[in-house]
């Protein structure tokens, strides 16, 4: 594969030994609950949740490093839940983390990211995963987990808000360990550019963040072939980019002349999230 023009590079989504596949978010489930809870959990998977995605437990992960308030039933967000559960499960940083609950409220957190202020009671969505239940983290010589797993995406609710993501150490990728500013994966629409070179090359042309990167994919897809794009870019919340045309290089078939008659079929467009095989 070829790297896109400019400063965009390609980004290969691999744990170890742990396979990763991308795939559209579809559908959200919804946890009915009652407006109001006076417990506080740890284990953010045993939080309560209404029918909008409002917290009504308070959670206090890891001592403290992400804490959420419930929101008064009265306050009302900005963002949908469908579009924010789309762009939290999208966050690079959680991919191989077996996700737990996602939901919004006040959210305080311990630390920040480098370029960002911190959150200290902000409106925001918050989505929680765990590394040990998808084997992502380290065990110690004994076979015990080093950690809890716990890892969570913030993405605030206000346009342009605060955005942070954390993970423990001795999980995952160690990239993307303690706060970081997230990053989104998102399906790009493409045009192809040209005709084929002589390996089987095509061309495509995507818009895309000039502060991210490009990458792409093919499958078969019955008498055609799939073509997907994806941009790995800062969650916009966090960090505005002007726009970029990039163009990228896929390889289709093995000669010009196959390459040109393959039917190509455009993915699906829009955030999409990752998944551990297995």
């Amino acid at each position: 594969m070829i790297n896109a023009l400019g400063n965009l590079v390609r980004n290969h989504l691999r744990l170890g030994g742990i396979g990763l596949i991308l795939f559209a978010t579809l559908g959200v489930q919804l946890v009915d609950a009652s407006p109001s809870s006076a417990s506080t959990v740890t284990n953010p998977a045993l939080a309560k949740i209404g029918a909008s995605g409002r917290f009504t437990t308070a959670i206090v992960m890891d001592g403290g490093i992400i804490s959420v308030t419930p929101a008064p039933a009265s306050v009302q967000t900005l963002q949908g839940i469908g579009g924010m559960t789309a762009k939290v499960w999208a966050t690079q940083q959680l991919s191989g983390f077996a996700k737990q609950t996602l939901g919004w409220g006040y959210v305080t957190v311990r630390g920040t990211a480098q370029g960002e202020k911190r959150m200290n009671h902000v409106l925001a969505w918050v989505g929680f995963a765990n590394g040990n239940t998808s084997g992502v983290c380290s065990k110690s010589s004994a076979g015990k987990f080093r950690t809890n797993g716990e890892a969570a995406a913030v993405l605030g609710d206000a346009n342009f808000a605060e955005a942070i993501s954390y993970v423990p150490a001795g999980c995952g990728v160690a990239q993307r360990s303690g706060y970081r500013v997230p990053d989104e994966v998102v399906s790009v629409p493409w045009v192809k550019v040209g005709t084929a070179s002589a390996r089987g090359v095509i061309t495509f042309q995507t818009q895309v963040a000039q502060c991210g990167g490009l990458s792409g994919r093919t499958a078969v897809k019955g008498a055609g072939v799939e073509v997907l794009l994806y941009s790995q870019r800062p969650d916009w919340s966090a960090k505005v980019c002007s726009a970029n045309i990039a163009k990228l290089g896929v390889p289709i078939a093995k000669t010009a002349a196959k390459a040109n008659a393959t039917h190509l079929i455009h993915g699906i467009s829009g955030p999409v999230r990752q998944v551990v095989i297995g």
